[in-house]
């Protein structure tokens, strides 16, 4: 029976799994990191810190077990963050999170040159200071330095694939959470990347998400409790992962999550164009297939912030106790009916 070892690099932490050929979970472990929080809107991640965490459960979970009886690694990882990638693939600065707003005024620019209907045209979906588009331009304008040094620039699933392989590739799926990539063609978007002034060169080479990124490096299989060698998967980002593992796989499957953002996802069987521009499409494990999706970036977030005002003193990671004592106050509330005026 197959054996595979799976990741899931989230926001607050690391997951692993060993899982059997038919997807059973064999064991699992997590380990946790945090954020980093500055001025001007910073939120970062330290890269080293994230594979520090995914090594220690790697090998907390592989001790006492027959690690050459392990097949293949698997990663899926949180999407939309941008990390800047040397020659040798390591990484130029800490992460740039999904939840950085420094680049709020490069895309506060971009749409005074471009329209809501002409960024959907261009990039697939209206671009906010969270996406991949503005992080760039931010990097190329205010840290001229690391962009002179810049190979490649990569989300965290693919600078993580990097580290244990040293191969940068990325899935179509997540060079469309780029939205510098055209689905039509199957190819990166020389007219999108113009539009921001970015070489194509310097973006990841793509593979199917199933195929294999490359050999597990003898540093990463050490810290690991690995044997090096071991086939690394292209993976998937979180989103696809999840659409796929709720199975909504079909033209017309719904998938809602509820974690540090909320957002749902509807299988469709091609790219489609939401006329009130308010959904985007991303790519689907499958290649037939894509994700009409829509997200809220404050969800489980939102959650964690009340808990901090309330000083509850596990805010940052609530157990089920805090969570039960949370759903019985709002259970204890009179339906809301909207907001009253006047006039009734």
């Amino acid at each position: 029976m197959t054996t595979i070892l799976a990741c899931d690099v989230g926001t607050s932490g690391v997951k692993v799994v060993l899982t059997d050929g038919l997807g059973s979970v064999i064991a699992a472990r997590q380990e946790p990191y945090g954020l980093i929080t500055g001025p001007g809107g910073r939120v970062d991640q330290d890269l080293d810190a994230i594979l520090a965490a995914l090594y220690r459960a790697a090998r907390a979970l592989v001790d006492g077990r027959d690690a050459s009886s392990i097949d293949a690694i698997g990663v899926t990882a949180q999407m939309f963050n941008l990390v800047p990638l040397d020659g040798a693939g390591r990484p130029l600065t800490p992460m740039l999170s999904w939840l950085d707003q420094r680049a709020a005024g490069q895309a506060e620019r971009l749409a005074e040159r471009l329209d809501r209907a002409a960024q959907f045209e261009r990039f697939g979906s209206i671009v906010t200071a969270k996406d991949v588009v503005p992080k760039i331009v931010w990097l190329r304008e205010e840290r001229a330095d690391v962009w002179a040094q810049t190979a490649a620039l990569v989300d965290c699933k693919e600078a993580v694939v990097a580290a244990l392989t040293g191969d940068v590739v990325i899935d179509p799926a997540g060079a469309m959470a780029f939205r510098l990539f055209d689905a039509r063609i199957g190819a990166w978007s020389p007219a999108a990347c113009e539009a921001i002034g970015l070489p194509v060169e310097l973006l990841p080479v793509v593979r199917p998400a199933t195929a294999i990124a490359g050999a597990l490096r003898r540093e990463a299989a050490e810290a690991m409790g690995l044997p090096s060698g071991l086939p690394v998967v292209v993976g998937a980002g979180d989103v696809p992962a999840s659409q796929v593992g709720a199975g909504a796989t079909r033209p017309g499957d719904a998938h809602v999550s509820l974690g540090t953002a909320v957002y749902f996802g509807v299988t469709v069987d091609r790219p489609v164009e939401d006329p009130a521009s308010q959904l985007g499409v991303l790519g689907h494990i499958d290649p037939d297939r894509w994700i009409l999706w829509l997200e809220v970036a404050t969800g489980g977030g939102a959650l964690n912030w009340l808990l901090r005002v309330l000083d509850a003193d596990d805010a940052d990671d609530p157990g089920a106790g805090t969570l039960a004592r949370i759903d019985a106050l709002v259970g204890r509330r009179a339906p809301w009916t909207g907001c009253s005026s006047p006039r009734g």
